[in-house]
């Protein structure tokens, strides 16, 4: 099991000390703006910078790993050393994440931590450095929110479990989910439920990827979802592995609110022949 959690040694960029010296002018007007785009890697790497001047093994540690994680995001194909640099930066990443991770997962709160660390998905739970794209419980989601967001640039989460119809109101009006990127939705759901909720959102805010697979949904509900206008601002949309017949993804794919899409999979649909793009 994790550690107690002990004081957050590793604060989202925008609340910990700036870095000073001339090799920092940028740094510090990037975060100056307190920048918490899931996508700057300046800010990562300032704050891996920061981490580094701590002199604490577990943040240098941390350091390294966040440089190399953003190396390994950003090495194209094409480069002359790939397909082997990459290996070598996977293997370093790798253990780097099975000596420090349970450190690392103090900055969480404790169930979270828990969750993640049981999970054990080693350098698979990070993205480019930070916590993302994990499986929590929707009731450990809505309780750990402001706190999970505070210490991580969060983009996407796997939310897996069961929710009455108020406390699946309370999720998908959280502003917290309104900040990902790519929600997956799992286990216990009961589709149609889902569907007839999202069905009376007017928007998801920045969330452009809906995974919905596995969770029994129906024609009935594809007729909801192809409804809504919370989706008219996705890219992506699955609903493999549910009870949908060739009429339901017809619904969905000809649906105009869904027009925007850039991919569509409806695969392992029972009678449902070419289900993706």
């Amino acid at each position: 099991m994790p550690p107690k959690k002990r004081a957050n040694l590793f604060p989202w960029p925008g609340s910990f000390p700036v870095p000073t010296g001339d090799d920092h002018v940028r740094a510090r007007r990037t975060t100056g703006r307190r920048s918490r785009g899931p996508d700057d890697d300046l800010a990562r790497l300032v704050f891996a910078d920061w981490l580094e001047e701590t002199a604490r093994p577990a943040a240098i540690a941390r350091a390294r790993f966040i440089r190399l994680q953003i190396e390994l995001a950003n090495t194209s194909p094409d480069t002359a050393t790939y397909p082997q640099h990459n290996f070598d930066l996977a293997d370093e990443i790798d253990s780097l994440a099975v000596r420090w991770m349970r450190s690392w997962l103090t900055e969480f709160p404790p169930q979270v931590a828990r969750t993640v660390w049981s999970q054990r998905l080693g350098a698979g739970a990070f993205r480019r450095g930070f916590l993302d794209g994990v499986r929590l419980s929707p009731k450990m989601f809505l309780a750990t929110a402001p706190a999970l967001f505070a210490a991580a640039p969060i983009t996407s989460l796997h939310l897996h479990g069961e929710y009455s119809d108020g406390k699946m109101t309370a999720l998908f009006t959280s502003p917290y989910l309104h900040k990902l990127h790519s929600v997956r939705l799992s286990g216990g759901w009961c589709g149609d439920r889902i569907a007839r909720r999202l069905a009376k959102c007017s928007d998801l805010g920045a969330v452009r990827e809906l995974d919905l697979s596995g969770c029994w949904l129906s024609d009935h509900g594809a007729l909801d979802l192809a409804r809504s206008p919370a989706l008219a601002r996705l890219s992506v949309l699955r609903v493999c592995r549910n009870r949908l017949t060739g009429f339901g993804v017809y619904m969905l794919a000809s649906a105009s609110t869904l027009s925007p899409l850039a991919r569509f999979d409806a695969a392992e649909n029972p009678g449902v022949r070419a289900p993706r793009w």
